[in-house]
């Protein structure tokens, strides 16, 4: 079965059809059919053109199967003009301002003199259209007019608007606007730049595509201040990226650290005694962390450590230093300095004066007890050594004979 039809120019009929199967494709002819099949044809009517004759805007064709004498009629009839589009018809204004005064608006639509064209009659009716739109493309080989954000007319990009007066497309191809940048909390460029052409303008003093990052380290500087990351670690973007043995929002607790008494000790001798080398007027510049004087002071956290010092008086002055939730500096001082008990001065000199007399005793006696036993070894090796020997007066080569003392005379009278 074939579907035929007898329209004339101007008129496109399509036919669609599934034939015995089950999908409908555009055809106006079916083979294979059995005697008393059924086959069901839509037909589509699509006026491609007004005649210029209104005379031919009225006709009449069949549409028929081949071979079959039966066909079916259709009266057809062009509506190629709106009411709005003739003079005289509250949708026609002839010279319209909205036309730029060089064509009519007819129907919402500029219909343009012969000297003018462009959407709205802007453009000078000898300009060439297809150069004036390569004016408005951003890439020669791109269909795209003024980035698919703005008109073109007559080789100029009008740029469309937002909803939000505030969000504006800008540029030359409209390719630029002022609010697909980077957000932080819902804010452009955190707050703290401008969004130019899509990307962020940051303000002195921030950095980063979204400007979320302070070009200096003071957001690393902990509460009260100190080092930049307590000393360790470095500032990466107003956030501290602590050494291995550190942590805390600002590097600042670290146990495996040497202490920090010494750095805390001079703001506690000013703070709390009014002593130390803070005392010259840099103490409250120096110590502007919390300081807190008790009674007694003990290590309550894991974060917290112990130190001490000798103050001038001897005395051992004892604090803790810690740190709090967001890395500020915390140290607690015991009122009352340790001191030792007084020494008796008096006992001692007393003390020490009987320990010389008694250690001269004893030297003494040792001396008089090492003679008495040395005298007396030598006294029995004499007498040992003489019965040995059995000396007599004769015999002994020690012994001499007594002689009588010479008498002078002049004495005797």
């Amino acid at each position: 079965m074939e579907m035929k039809d007898t329209s004339g120019n101007g008129i496109n009929i399509r036919y669609y059809t599934a034939c015995t199967g089950s999908i409908i494709q555009e055809n106006n002819k079916c083979d294979g059919l059995k005697v008393g099949a059924a086959v069901s044809f839509t037909v589509s009517v699509e006026v491609t053109e007004c005649p210029a004759n209104p005379a031919e805007r009225k006709q009449n064709f069949q549409i028929y199967p081949v071979g079959v004498n039966e066909a079916l009629s259709i009266d057809l009839e062009m509506a190629c003009d709106c009411p709005c589009e003739q003079s005289g018809n509250s949708g026609f204004k002839p010279d319209a301002h909205y036309c730029n005064y060089g064509g009519d608006l007819q129907c919402g639509i500029c219909a343009c003199h012969d000297e003018r064209s462009g959407e709205h009659c802007e453009c000078s009716g000898d300009a060439d259209i297809a150069h004036l739109e390569s004016l408005c493309k951003a890439d020669n080989s791109s269909d795209v007019l003024c980035s698919e954000r703005g008109n073109c007319f007559c080789g100029v990009c009008e740029c469309q608007t937002r909803a939000n007066p505030a969000e504006l497309f800008s540029g030359k191809y409209c390719e630029c606007d002022n609010f697909s940048c980077d957000r932080i909390d819902n804010k452009i460029c955190s707050g703290n730049g401008e969004c130019v052409c899509g990307q962020c303008a940051c303000f002195t003093g921030w950095t980063g595509k979204a400007c979320d990052c302070q070009t200096t380290n003071e957001a690393c500087i902990p509460i009260g201040g100190g080092e930049v990351c307590s000393g360790s670690g470095i500032c990466d973007c107003g956030t501290c990226r602590c050494s291995p043995n550190s942590v805390g929002k600002y590097c600042e607790d670290c146990p495996t650290c040497p202490s920090r008494c010494s750095e805390f000790e001079p703001c506690v001798q000013c703070k709390v005694f009014n002593t130390g080398p803070y005392k010259d007027g840099r103490c409250d510049a120096e110590c502007a962390y919390s300081i807190v004087v008790e009674d007694t002071v003990e290590v309550e956290q894991a974060s917290e450590r112990d130190c001490s010092y000798e103050n001038d008086q001897r005395c051992e002055v004892k604090f803790v230093y810690g740190f709090g939730s967001r890395g500020e500096r915390r140290v607690r001082v015991q009122r009352e300095p340790v001191c030792p008990k007084p020494v008796p001065a008096m006992a001692i000199g007393v003390g020490l004066l009987l320990g010389i007399l008694l250690v001269g005793v004893l030297t003494l006696i040792l001396w008089r007890l090492s003679t008495y036993f040395y005298d007396k070894k030598e006294y029995a090796r004499f007498v040992k050594e003489s019965n040995a020997a059995n000396w007599n007066r004769e015999t002994n080569p020690l012994y001499v004979t007594p002689t009588q003392t010479f008498r002078n005379p002049l004495y005797d009278s």
